[in-house]
């Protein structure tokens, strides 16, 4: 299964801003000092002969907009994009909410992106990596209050600040992966629960079938459950079958075709 796509958009995190309030590029290389283990490893505002405005797909270029920042932690390179007083990044329509936000943020807004540099893109699929992209995103959020809301783009999820940081933290300190948050859920017609945004991770969607005791949000812990087990790991051999405490057990099937992980009662 090929992961780490995302229809043609590099996949990253944009931060949305009050108009006029993105971070400047001058104050941010002040302000990254308070963030941990993270170093501004190339500054191309510092080199001559820069275009700033040039868009290429789908963000400002890393090569023509000098209002960017290459940043370094943990050994692994990210791309900051859109800082004052260059143009701001164009961010993905929102598909699903999570937490307190108005419901035209992103029409009222300015985004600042931040995305794996050029040769973490395959790997932008990856634990480290994602950690990585996510713990940065936390830190500027605490950094900025002007931050209102955050929007994952592969899933097309949009979060509040606050509950951003409390998922990227309890994931950091041990607890499961933040789905829902990074992962958009939608239950069709019939009942079934089909993700949005897992293909990304692990190359498939989930549809978790008809047939499971319980309401929607039994099932929604069901989702998560399974996508925790899921993410991060080798390729799952299919048909798998797994049980968790307090949740129904499960067997899941793979359907290259459809391109869907298959969920059914044991």
């Amino acid at each position: 299964m090929a992961s780490g796509e995302t229809h043609g958009l590099t996949a990253g995190i944009a931060l949305l801003f009050d108009p006029g309030c993105r971070p400047a590029i001058a104050d941010f290389r002040e302000d990254v000092r308070q963030f941990a283990r993270t170093f501004i490893s190339h500054d191309p505002s510092l080199e001559n002969g820069i275009v700033a405005g040039q868009v290429e797909g789908g963000r400002p270029s890393r090569h023509a907009n000098e209002n960017w920042l290459e940043l370094l932690r943990d050994g692994l390179t990210f791309d900051l994009l859109g800082l004052d007083p260059g143009l701001p990044v164009d961010s993905v329509s929102a598909r699903f909410r999570f937490g307190s936000i108005s419901a035209n943020v992103e029409d009222a807004t300015e985004a600042v992106g931040l995305f794996p540099g050029p040769h973490l893109v395959k790997g932008a699929h990856t634990v480290p990596v994602l950690r990585t992209l996510i713990g940065i995103a936390a830190d500027i959020i605490r950094t900025y209050g002007a931050v209102r809301a955050v929007m994952w783009t592969p899933s097309q999820c949009i979060l509040a600040p606050d509950l951003f940081v409390q998922l990227a933290s309890e994931w950091q300190d041990g607890g499961p992966f933040p789905a829902p948050g990074l992962v958009g859920f939608d239950f069709e017609s019939d009942g079934a629960l089909v993700t949005h945004g897992l293909a990304f991770l692990v190359g498939r969607e989930l549809r978790i079938e008809t047939g499971f005791a319980g309401n929607r949000i039994e099932v929604s812990r069901l989702g998560s459950r399974i996508i925790d087990t899921l993410v991060g790991h080798a390729p799952v051999e299919f048909p798998q079958r797994y049980s968790w405490p307090g949740l129904p057990e499960v067997v899941l099937s793979d359907d290259p075709e459809a391109k869907l992980i298959r969920a059914q009662p044991s």
